[in-house]
Formats: C-alpha cells, sequence, structure tokens
C-alpha cells in the first residue's frame, strides 16, 4: 500500500526483525511520540551493526546488509540509521494528508543507491496532483553536537537535488517541490550559507518569496503530526513489515 518493499533495505529489515521490536518498544514508553522513536533508532541501529559484524557472523560469512559484506561497525551502523529513518519518512509522508509536502498513496518511488545523484525520491502532490515532490533526506543522531562538515542540508546538497529533479524529470519551478527532510531541529539541519541563499530566517523556518518551491519537514513537523500516544499509526507502519 504504501511501496515500502521498494526500499533497497526493506528485505534485509524483515529477515532482521527489526522494526518489530523497536516499535514495541517505542510504544512500551510512557507518552511515546516521534521524539522516542527518533532517540531509539540509534540503539537498534548498534545493536544490529553489532550483531552483523561480530567475529561470528564474519567468519560463517552472514554479515551481509544490502547485499554488501561489513566489518566496519560504525559505518554500517550509519547506513542502518538512515535506512530506518527513510522507510518511516516513506511510509509517513504517504500516510498523513495535506498541503504541499505530503505524497498521494503509491506514487512515492525511492531512488536506489547506484541511481541517487542527489535525489532520495520522487512522487505526486497529494494537495496537487499536477504537481510533483522531489526529496532529499538526512537522517542526524539527536543530541549530538555536528561539525559544520556535518551539517545536514548545505548549498551543494540542495542545488544537487535541484539539478537531478530539473534534469532527470523536468522540474517545474512554478508547480513543483523540492523538500527536504531531516530527524532534527531545522535550524540546525540547514548550513548558515544555504540559509542565507534561499532566505531562511524566523522561529519557524520558509524559504523566502523568490524560493517557495523548497519546503522542510523536520522534528517539530514530525513531532505535530505524530501525537503523544498515537497508537494507530505505529501499529500501521509495522503493519507493512508483516
Amino acid at each position: 500500500m504504501y511501496n515500502l518493499d521498494q526500499h533497497e533495505s526493506y528485505n534485509d529489515f524483515k529477515s532482521f526483525n527489526v522494526i518489530e521490536p523497536l516499535i514495541n518498544k517505542v510504544m512500551s514508553e510512557t507518552n511515546y511520540n516521534f521524539n522516542t522513536f527518533n532517540k531509539l533508532i540509534p540503539v537498534f541501529a548498534d545493536d544490529l551493526a553489532g550483531a552483523i559484524v561480530s567475529p561470528a557472523a564474519i567468519v560463517n560469512n552472514k554479515n551481509t546488509y544490502r547485499n554488501t559484506q561489513w566489518t566496519n561497525k560504525d559505518e554500517l551502523s550509519a547506513k542502518i540509521k538512515g535506512d530506518i529513518f527513510e522507510l518511516f519518512v516513506m511510509f509517513t509522508l504517504q500516510y498523513f494528508r495535506g498541503p504541499d509536502v505530503f505524497i498521494k498513496h503509491g506514487t512515492y518511488t525511492q531512488v536506489n543507491d547506484a541511481f541517487d545523484v542527489g535525489m532520495d525520491f520522487f512522487g505526486i502532490s497529494e494537495f496537487n496532483r499536477t504537481s510533483r515532490i522531489f526529496g532529499q533526506i538526512k537522517y542526524r543522531t539527536p543530541n549530538i553536537k555536528m561539525t559544520p562538515d556535518e551539517i545536514p542540508f548545505n548549498r551543494t546538497v540542495c542545488y544537487k537535488l535541484i539539478g537531478a529533479a530539473t534534469v532527470n524529470k523536468q522540474f517545474d519551478f512554478n508547480k513543483d517541490v523540492i523538500l527536504l527532510v531531516t530527524n532534527i531541529n531545522l535550524n540546525d539541519a540547514l548550513y548558515f550559507k544555504l540559509k542565507e541563499d534561499i532566505g531562511v530566517a524566523g522561529v519557524n523556518p520558509s524559504a523566502d518569496s523568490n524560493h517557495q518551491y523548497i519546503k522542510f519537514i523536520d522534528k517539530s513537523v514530525f513531532q505535530n503530526l505524530i501525537k503523544f500516544n498515537y497508537q494507530s499509526f505505529w501499529l500501521d507502519f509495522l503493519d507493512e513489515f508483516k
């Protein structure tokens, strides 16, 4: 229903049984919401990465994730964190209804790594079926101080996405949307020079009138969408892996 099986990590997460214990842990917490899920992603990613790069797994050639052999736990954990969040975004953007940034059921298309030149996904707008959404997703471990190089969205990332959408999909600046998605607060996720370029300022950041085709989803948006103890949302997400 939500095309999650398009994602390259989907089958691995099913075979390793990652999502069910993660969601069960989320719902076991008091007043759980997106913030709970966000904080638990690194815990489950580290556990899975540790199992895959364990000596026994390596000796028995079972250290495979996404058809790649892994021996570096930190690199694999970073990949798993990003994949969990990408699947969550894929589900969430099709689950909810509203303007600008939500995607019509079944039209969310994940771009596989082999073809990723700056675009993670695209789909048809739920709000305006003549518009398309082209997105880039960046996960960062919450509450960890980032170096300037680790800030998710800089000019290179943003302009690569715009370039890929324009060259490959004939992006229409008058009606299509460029969407930057992150699990942290937007002010922390945008490099200051990108903010300057697209006119982002204020408490509730948005691009200026010349860049209205650029939209954002950050931690605060997910928290507003997924209220405390929103059991049906999490169970519906879990159902996609059964």
